[in-house]
């Protein structure tokens, strides 16, 4: 593995392993550091996180398009609904929802969606590459960030100028001890899988929405406690 991967936790990184939270800070509220969404895109829900985004794969999809048409990047990724593909369905959680696991292949970056079977809507969305791919080029590296940003911005209800704040927060994963982050009732997690070489070694940053009573039990690093006391 290379150096991209020195310091982080190599084993793979379930739903549960979550960061804890050093000393907390005094926060500052700062609209223009810290996005506020547009809408409210949770719902309730009976599954393992309680919480599910209130989108459909097909509104999502929709969403994702405009948003990566409102932004400047040199990938301008376009997803087609009917290119989105079922790798497992009929799952079962541990609070007993059925789910199906939908995958998107674009080359650079495979997006990935759970979605309850019953509500169609999303329990979690993933964005994720290669070691080898994500080392590539810095290019690359930025496209693939501004990915994880559209994908965040769009299920939380943010607008367009809130993509490089999320991939900030992503590439944070890799540049500090914290491989997860809870912000604004979703959590925000990186997930490594190590190979037998990079090419074989995979990255899966993920959104996930968590309910706030959950969000204190499994103490889930909260990004304005870390921003404050590590960038202001």
């Amino acid at each position: 593995m290379k150096k991209l991967l020195l310091g982080l936790n190599l084993a793979l990184v379930v739903l549960l392993s979550c960061s804890c939270v050093g000393e907390t800070a005094e926060i500052t509220e700062n609209d223009s550091i810290f996005p506020t969404a547009e809408s409210y895109n949770y719902v309730e829900s009976d599954n393992l996180t309680e919480l599910r985004f209130d989108m459909t794969l097909w509104e999502y999809t929709t969403r994702f398009n405009s948003m990566n048409s409102d932004i400047q990047n040199s990938m301008q990724l376009g997803i087609s609904m009917t290119d989105w593909m079922v790798l497992e369905e009929g799952n079962i959680d541990e609070s007993g929802v059925e789910y199906d696991y939908y995958y998107y292949n674009s080359g650079q970056v495979v997006l990935t969606a759970t979605v309850e079977t019953k509500s169609q809507q999303i329990m979690n969305l993933g964005c994720g590459t290669t070691v080898e791919q994500f080392e590539s080029s810095e290019e690359t590296q930025k496209n693939i960030l501004t990915m994880c940003g559209i994908m965040s911005a769009v299920a939380g209800g943010y607008n367009a100028d809130s993509v490089e704040f999320f991939s900030n927060l992503f590439l944070d994963t890799f540049d500090s001890r914290e491989n997860s982050f809870w912000y604004q009732d979703s959590m925000y997690i990186l997930t490594v899988d190590e190979g037998e070489s990079d090419a074989e070694s995979t990255l899966l940053f993920r959104t996930i929405p968590v309910g706030e009573e959950l969000r204190e039990q499994w103490s889930i690093a909260d990004y304005k406690t870390f921003y404050n006391n590590n960038k202001l």
